[in-house]
């Protein structure tokens, strides 16, 4: 479950982000504009079926569609370093799928 937004601030954060419009800390910039966190965590999160017919993560958005990295032009690693498989990325550039897979596997292992 996602935080909630903390309060805009616009003294702070004069240009807004170009999807949410939202004034807060930008973190990236991709071919649609500056990128604050809030997007960026939701970008990666974003997955289906791309009009190119990728399946995967999908964190561009062109036409207010979501769009593959390849089609977007949008550079974002979310390739899991221990199987490959596109995802988001929890711990040591490892997938949600292979952290769990090795804390199981320590847990069984070393009472």
């Amino acid at each position: 479950m996602a935080r909630p937004r903390k309060p805009e601030d616009p003294q702070r954060w004069p240009i807004g982000c170009a999807r949410c419009k939202g004034h807060y800390e930008l973190v990236a910039t991709w071919p649609d504009g500056s990128i604050c966190g809030y997007c960026y965590q939701a970008a990666k999160r974003t997955t289906g079926m791309c009009a190119c017919g990728h399946e995967g993560v999908l964190p561009g958005i062109i036409d207010d569609r979501p769009t593959c990295r390849r089609c977007s032009g949008v550079k974002l690693n979310v390739d899991c370093v221990s199987c490959g498989a596109e995802a988001e990325l929890y711990s040591g550039g490892r997938c949600q799928r292979c952290v769990l897979e090795e804390t199981a596997l320590w847990l069984l292992t070393n009472p």
